[in-house]
């Protein structure tokens, strides 16, 4: 007969490998699919090592610079080591999902265009569904299921089928958002930085413009990193893209300064212009290495008809953007600096239209001030789709 000792040892030594049982079966989240549909409906669907539950859910307007969000509390969850902790969407309202580690959980941040109302449920044992929804949108037929979606999750398949209509594209645009990483450029007064900015207005112009069924987008960057300039025109070139837009913030020693300016490639066309190439060329040491040729640059544009082009869309951006922030600001109205030419490095080796658009000035209070209003990036990232538009169906 087995003593009382000797039972409570057994109890212990069972309770002891439970506990480690548990204790070793931590819930990971392994995978994270983004499907966003044309209708103002995205949906996130989340694949884990095992049952999630307490799921918590909030959702935020733009406020500042601050963008609309929603957001996922996954309770004692850890990120799979495959697993990034930020990913680049860019589609129909979705910006970007950052995967932020909160004591013992995960909250899933997803960056938008605009407020949408948040819903989580769980599905099967290894699988979530984050529902994001505009008000006053119903739902959306052509995103996945959940018998989809469960397959996927249960790993019965290795893809979940989804068929968004698609048309063909015979466009494709480049859109190039400035500096990133190492080189933040200029830093505003509150002590915002270009190479954020850029990537907001980059990221916003790119959502509206693939909603246009002939016009596909390419991004040099879709995060904070460094990209040289050098690099930036390849990839435009190595995609035999149609038109290449390299978007900016601007910024001078005197707070005095405002306004917004394009620029194509050719000799400075003021003082000013001279000033905002030099600034925007510092980074690039092939620059000052290779002594670029302008005149031979110059010159094989000239043949190909490629600085005409250049030209005639920094114009037709130029107008689309002024016209459309006047109306929207009304009395308070935007500088317009004019559309002008200057030696600018990341244009010099493109083989495609290509221009470089100056959203306004950091170092002046009020043009810092709108840089950072999540409306005043999506009035400009609409005008500068029109332009786009206008200009491509010309051609």
């Amino acid at each position: 007969m087995m003593s009382f000792f000797a039972r409570l040892y057994q109890v212990l030594t069972i309770g002891l490998f439970t506990l480690s049982q548990a204790m070793g079966a931590t819930v990971e989240l392994a995978d994270v699919r983004v499907f966003s549909g044309s209708n103002g409906h995205a949906r996130i669907v989340i694949q884990t090592t095992g049952a999630i539950g307490n799921l918590q859910t909030s959702s935020s307007p733009p406020v500042g610079a601050v963008p609309a969000r929603a957001n996922l509390l996954l309770p004692n969850v850890t990120l799979a080591q495959s697993m990034p902790s930020r990913l680049t969407v860019a589609s129909n309202g979705v910006l970007r999902l950052n995967l932020i580690p909160i004591g013992d959980d995960i909250q899933l941040t997803v960056d938008l265009t605009g407020a949408r109302s948040a819903s989580a449920a769980p599905l099967g044992t290894n699988g979530i569904v984050f529902d994001l929804i505009e008000e006053g949108r119903a739902g959306d037929p052509t995103l996945p299921g959940d018998e989809a979606i469960q397959q996927w999750t249960d790993g019965l398949v290795e893809a979940i089928h989804w068929s968004p209509t698609e048309s063909n594209r015979q466009f494709l645009v480049v859109i190039d958002p400035g500096h990133g990483g190492k080189d933040s450029g200029a830093i505003g007064i509150s002590g915002i930085r270009e190479s954020d900015i850029a990537m907001q207005i980059s990221l916003r112009t790119a959502l509206v413009l693939e909603q246009n069924p002939n016009i596909s987008i390419v991004l040099t960057r879709n995060e904070d990193r460094f990209v040289s300039l050098r690099d930036r025109s390849r990839s435009a070139n190595k995609a035999s893209a149609d038109l290449f837009l390299s978007i900016h913030a601007n910024a001078a020693e005197s707070s005095d300064l405002w306004g917004v300016e394009t620029y194509s490639l050719n000799t400075s066309s003021d003082a000013g212009a001279t000033r905002v190439a030099a600034r925007e060329n510092r980074v690039a040491q092939e620059y000052r290495k290779e002594k670029v040729d302008s005149n031979r640059i110059l010159a094989s544009l000239e043949v190909a008809g490629t600085n005409r082009l250049s030209a005639q869309l920094a114009g037709e951006v130029q107008h689309q953007t002024i016209g459309r922030l006047n109306l929207e600001y009304q009395e308070h109205q935007v500088n317009d600096l004019g559309a002008k030419t200057a030696l600018f490095y990341v244009l010099t080796t493109t083989r495609m239209p290509a221009i470089l658009f100056e959203a306004g000035f950091l170092s002046n209070p009020q043009d810092e001030r709108r840089l950072r209003s999540p409306y005043y990036q999506q009035a400009l990232a609409e005008a500068l789709a029109d332009a786009v538009e206008t200009w491509l169906a010309a051609q």
